[in-house]
């Protein structure tokens, strides 16, 4: 069940949302009678990786009970200790059975205190203060930092085992994506004459996406080196989630107009038709930044009610363009039907576009079961970075395929052996 759980932590991670990972982090926490308080979740640590905690009780606490700082190995947690978490009176035996389990470590709380520890045995660890006494308590803060080893040997890595490769794999994704904005500016400009509005709600799309990348390169290279403790790494990872939606309105509302034919099939929408998708998706955009804002620090039922509300926007987007695909294409089949004229060759193109289009759209929208799947019966949690270089880069076929799909065209190229125009330039 805990590996299953973790999975939504992955998907959470392959999008860097607003929960990124503190890997120095400190956590006040205020607490009286039995109780346990999770200082850190599940740090993936190799053998021969460190530990280290901070202790600092408010200056009017005293040591009236009880309290240690207790270290979980998720193997443990998945076998006794979340039950023991969950029981409903942790008060019902003396000792608590939360205070008497066995643990990766433990260390008595009496003041002002540090602790170091050196892990034995890879696996995914979570600090606790627990405190053991009915009448006791603690008010203070607990700072955690974590380092892995690095191929030298160095404990200088803060990042765990399971993302160690993302600040390569963000590199290697934003030079790719580099690439691929000068590759379309490059066709955008080729054909200047022929391009469409919407071609140009594509190059944002992409620049989007490369600024994404390069933001998360950075990000995850301080995490690696500095832990994100400063106020430059929370801004950092502010702008990071601000893009990654920004990235998802624009990409939604490519698909959108995409599925509507705007400048492919029709030169232009209606104007009950443009209001609609311009209150849509301004309205979506504003509920996933306010789910953005969310975190576990300040979550709420408003919080759940507009992620609810983002997620049913996004799903009737999602209906509506492939109500909106399936109409097109069969519009267009009826066109070709009719008499033959020069123009005839442009529907095939258009039939031909949008036949690929479903399929993409297809795979887009079966692409987060499939990988799902992969990270259930393939992967374990050590390398939870290849499900999230498989997620960008399956993205990044489905965008390029876009790109490739509705890339901009000159018309003249397909109707010129039916409407006589090679007949008279060879006059």
């Amino acid at each position: 069940m805990a590996r299953y759980g973790g999975l939504f932590g992955i998907m959470a991670m392959a999008m860097l949302s607003q929960h990124c990972l503190a890997l120095v982090s400190t956590e006040l926490i205020e607490e009286s009678g039995v109780s346990a308080t999770l200082v850190a979740d599940a740090f993936g640590a190799a053998a021969g990786g460190y530990m280290h905690f901070e202790v600092e009780p408010t200056s009017d606490w005293r040591s009236n009970g009880v309290a240690y700082l207790v270290v979980v190995a998720e193997s443990m947690t998945s076998q006794y200790f979340t039950t023991l978490l969950e029981m409903s009176d942790l008060e019902a035996d003396d000792p608590p059975p939360v205070c008497a389990a066995p643990s990766a470590g433990r260390f008595e709380i009496t003041g002002h205190d540090s602790f170091n520890m050196s892990i034995a045995h890879h696996d995914r660890y979570s600090p606790y203060l627990v405190v053991c006494d009915r009448g006791g308590s603690f008010y203070g803060h607990v700072t955690s930092t974590f380092l892995n080893r690095v191929p030298e040997g160095d404990l200088t890595q803060h990042l765990p085992i399971n993302q160690a490769m993302l600040p390569a794999l963000y590199t290697l994704m934003s030079v790719v994506y580099v690439a691929l904005t000068a590759a379309w500016l490059g066709e955008m400009v080729r054909l200047r004459r022929h391009v469409l509005p919407v071609h140009s709600l594509c190059l944002a799309c992409v620049v989007v996406k490369t600024v994404q990348f390069i933001l998360r390169a950075i990000y995850f290279h301080r995490q690696s080196v500095h832990g994100g403790e400063g106020d430059r790494d929370r801004l950092l990872g502010a702008a990071v989630v601000l893009f990654i939606v920004l990235f998802q309105v624009v990409f939604l509302l490519t698909l959108l107009l995409f599925s509507l034919g705007w400048g492919f099939i029709r030169p232009s929408l209606r104007s009950k038709e443009g209001w609609l998708v311009t209150i849509t998706i301004g309205f979506y955009a504003g509920v996933s930044l306010i789910d953005a804002s969310c975190d576990d620090t300040n979550s709420s039922s408003w919080c759940s009610g507009v992620g609810l509300m983002a997620y049913a926007v996004r799903s009737l987007v999602m209906l509506t363009t492939v109500v909106a695909i399936n109409f097109n294409i069969t519009h267009i089949r009826f066109c070709i039907q009719l008499p033959w004229t020069s123009s005839s060759a442009l529907e095939y193109v258009k039939l031909s576009r949008y036949l690929s289009y479903r399929m993409t759209f297809l795979a887009y929208l079966l692409m987060p079961t499939v990988l799902l799947m992969v990270s259930v019966f393939i992967l374990s949690w050590e390398y939870d970075w290849i499900y999230v270089a498989l997620d960008e880069f399956v993205r990044f076929l489905i965008i390029a395929h876009l790109g490739v799909t509705f890339a901009p065209l000159d018309p003249w190229l397909l109707t010129r052996a039916f409407d006589h125009s090679l007949e008279q330039q060879g006059s």
